[in-house]
């Protein structure tokens, strides 16, 4: 498997983990200088702002899109944000700039009507899977110098 950085260097990547039940999957990629980003270790609060940020609809460069949070459950954050296609698998950020979820879809009725509202995996529920498989996500920014 290949993937590609915004910069636009390819590099080798594995999976090391998929389960298609929890929508997760785990990718090991050979490099270096890669930036990093903190994982929320709880959901956010109901009525919170959210960002997402992902490639929609096939666009060549990125979108970011922002929403309120409507709903959580045990796995879920649900937000309303005008997300859509190429948007899976991106972050959605909190009020800190902490990732909170990861993009999913939207939510759909019937016959593939559009409610308008967006769902994310909860970060603190993709850092129990890590566990779970015997991994631990390292937050590198804490180790780096401030500006």
């Amino acid at each position: 498997m290949e993937v590609e950085t915004k910069g636009g260097r390819k590099l080798q990547a594995r999976i090391v983990n998929f389960d298609p039940s929890q929508e997760l999957a785990i990718l090991k990629v050979d490099g270096e200088g890669f930036s990093s980003v903190r994982l929320a270790a709880s959901p956010p609060v109901l009525g919170s702002a959210v960002i997402g940020i992902g490639y929609l609809l096939g666009m060549p460069q990125e979108s970011a899109f922002v929403g309120t949070v409507a709903s959580l459950d045990e796995r879920y954050i649900y937000f309303d944000a005008p997300t859509g296609a190429g948007a899976a698998g991106g972050p959605l950020l909190g009020n800190s700039g902490e990732v909170v979820g990861l993009l999913v879809g939207r939510k759909m009725v019937g016959s593939g009507k559009d409610v308008g509202i967006a769902f994310a995996i909860r970060s603190d529920v993709a850092l129990k899977y890590l566990a779970d498989h015997g991994m631990h996500f390292v937050n590198i920014t804490e180790q780096l110098p401030t500006r």
